[in-house]
């Protein structure tokens, strides 16, 4: 049974959140790595499901860190397919990051399902849907 701090199988979280209101936005959990591979196909996904106003030529914004995984390959032809900007901040930046605080905050949530016997599964369903 996967434990906080524990060796098991490696998860990984990939989402993005909307500003106006905070809410999650295509969350994915992967298991294993993620890989360029795998943040293509999200951002196409996550492109499927944003609106597409002709009226409103307003483009999304998404605001990722360096990681090598978020450079290169098709990244930027999907996220013009979608008129999606994306904006690299500087190396080492979390504290400009605002995801990083609500992954902080899921993880938490997270612990605590687990201490209450839940699967990981389950834990990242429930604070997910919260």
């Amino acid at each position: 049974m996967p434990r906080p701090g524990g060796h098991g199988q490696k998860c990984n979280w990939i989402s993005a959140i909307l500003a106006s209101d905070r809410s999650w936005q295509m969350p994915w959990v992967v298991n294993g790595t993620i890989n360029r591979a795998v943040v293509e196909q999200w951002l196409a996904a996550l492109g499927q499901t944003l609106p597409q106003n002709a009226a409103d030529p307003k483009p999304y914004v998404l605001i990722w860190d360096n990681a090598s995984f978020h450079l290169g390959g098709e990244l930027l032809a999907i996220a013009k397919l979608y008129r999606i900007r994306i904006v690299q901040l500087p190396a080492y930046s979390p504290d400009f990051n605002p995801i990083e605080q609500c992954w902080a905050t899921l993880k938490h949530y997270v612990r605590l399902a687990l201490g209450k016997g839940r699967t990981l599964d389950e834990a990242i369903d429930e604070v997910f849907r919260a």
